[in-house]
């Protein structure tokens, strides 16, 4: 797991379009506002819902929270 800028990862966005945004906060959260095109998976529910949903292993996934602590459980 490689912990990088949001400036890395808007220009990874911008070149590559095949790229997830997931993001790790409660659905609450989400609603509040999110980056645009991004899958709202809680944290808690990924373990259950990830196989299914990122099917292609080799795909760029950038996962984000609201403080990191999240996404870094996530990532890994």
């Amino acid at each position: 797991v490689t912990e990088i800028e949001v400036e890395q990862v808007m220009d990874a966005i911008t070149k590559d379009k095949d790229v997830a945004i997931l993001d790790v906060r409660t659905n609450d959260e989400y609603r509040r506002g999110h980056i645009a095109g991004s899958l709202n998976i809680p944290v808690d529910e990924l373990p259950r819902r990830a196989k299914g949903t990122f099917k292609d292993k080799n795909r760029v996934i950038y996962v984000y929270c609201l403080s990191g602590s999240r996404s870094s459980v996530a990532a890994s």
